[in-house]
């Protein structure tokens, strides 16, 4: 009878955890990640990109002119408004970072293994060698 009410008592509540995946990302998914990064990264730099004319004949205006009017000052500042410097750095960091992790060494066991078959079959070369005729 023992044994059957062990069968019929509640089961334990506490969960288990899953732990935490301590490994670095598969190769696949930095891919992934270091492309959508680049991705951001040229985004920022054409929002950049659209705002070199003005910019360069802003600069042209302000070589011509003996003073500043208050309306290049303002348009200067709309369009410096408009940049986004803080998503390009950003960005321009994070494709870094990427780069700068280690790749995890590609394929390390079999070249290993490789190596060792290598001189095994040449150990058993010489065997052969010297051995009986």
């Amino acid at each position: 009878m023992g044994w059957f009410r062990h069968l019929t008592q509640q089961p334990m509540t506490t969960k288990r955890t899953a732990r935490a995946n301590v490994t670095t990302p598969s190769a696949a998914a930095r891919q992934l990640s270091l492309y959508h990064r680049l991705d951001a990264l040229l985004h920022a730099m054409r929002c950049i990109a659209q705002c070199e004319d003005t910019l360069c004949e802003l600069s042209h205006e302000l070589k011509r002119a003996r003073g500043i009017s208050v309306e290049v000052i303002e348009e200067l500042r709309d369009i410096l408004e408009e940049i986004p410097s803080h998503d390009y750095l950003t960005d321009l960091e994070s494709v870094k970072a990427l780069l700068a992790e280690p790749e995890p060494s590609k394929r390390s066991g079999p070249k290993k293994a490789a190596k060792s078959a290598k001189v095994r079959k040449g150990l058993v070369a010489a065997r052969k060698k010297s051995g009986r005729k």
